[in-house]
């Protein structure tokens, strides 16, 4: 029995798994919403949606892709979709803007133009998932 307590004691403080936080390649510093309305160039209302994107490596990256989630102001998921950056430019640790535009076809409700116009737009939480990146 005294044989198998240093035994005992020698694996209790050898760590099983280290917990160790990995941050994503690209993360969002800063979102604007802008609800453009009807104008004489443009029949149909449109969400213009820019992101203030921070690459978190130490590698340049020329484009970007990751499925976006929108969030309500109760976290719940209002809509999701795929988007690319396909000329991000972005040096390491450092930020570039996306732009992105969502047109509203008034004929049909429940598009993302209709999500993102119930809400202001620090209401709005976007989130990614499935980030890839280009070097």
């Amino acid at each position: 029995m005294k044989k198998a307590l240093p035994l005992a004691l020698a694996l209790a403080v050898i760590p099983v798994g280290i917990d160790a936080q990995v941050e994503p390649p690209i993360s969002i510093v800063k979102q604007e919403i802008d609800l453009l309305p009807f104008s004489n160039d443009r029949p149909y209302r449109v969400a213009r949606l820019k992101l203030t994107i921070r690459n978190n490596t130490s590698q340049f990256i020329s484009a970007w892709r990751a499925n976006v989630y929108f969030t309500d102001p109760f976290g719940d998921d209002m809509f999701q979709i795929q988007l690319t950056s396909g000329k991000a430019d972005i040096s390491p640790n450092d930020i570039s803007e996306a732009r992105f535009s969502f047109e509203d076809n008034q004929f049909i409700d429940g598009e993302a133009y209709d999500d993102l116009a119930q809400f202001n737009e620090s209401a709005i939480g976007i989130r990614f998932e499935d980030i890839r990146v280009v070097n």
